[in-house]
């Protein structure tokens, strides 16, 4: 089964997400049903992608750098992935527009080639796709830019 883990945020798109990625993993794998954890801090969630397979971790837009920066390394080291709301790899440099805070939520899924990859990549993609997430995410960077979508 594919565990999903998240905190106790009441953010609508988190819940959106949340939400798709439990739908996701119970379309790819119906046997047994993907299981819900709950866990608190950044550390803890990232931890657990790292060393339980089929997991998936879906976290809010208000960690730091700091907070993702070493458990990236172990996720990466274990054939997992680590990336924003959308898919786009995090950056950790002192020299980005958007400070020290990872501001496009963060996605962190174990291992290469199993349902918890395919659950990150189909909703990376979906959240993309949602005008909401977009909106509510990315608006105050997209201003002016022709409208709301990421994908075209």
């Amino acid at each position: 089964h594919v565990t999903v883990l998240t905190g106790d945020s009441k953010d609508p798109v988190l819940k959106n997400a949340t939400d798709c990625a439990l739908s996701i993993a119970s379309d790819l794998v119906s046997s047994p049903p993907p299981y819900h954890k709950f866990v608190g801090g950044t550390a803890a969630k990232l931890q657990l992608v790292a060393s339980t397979p089929n997991s998936i971790a879906v976290l809010h837009f208000k960690t730091e750098l700091w907070d993702t920066c070493a458990p990236s390394a172990l996720i990466h080291a274990q054939g997992g992935r680590i990336t924003d709301l959308f898919g786009s790899s995090l950056v950790h440099t002192p020299r980005r527009s958007t400070r020290m805070g990872n501001v496009f939520g963060v996605v962190a899924s174990s291992g290469v080639g199993g349902a918890a990859g395919q659950v990150h990549d189909l909703l990376c993609a979906k959240m993309r796709r949602d005008p909401q997430a977009v909106e509510q995410v990315l608006g105050k960077y997209m201003r002016g830019k022709g409208g709301v979508g990421i994908d075209g």
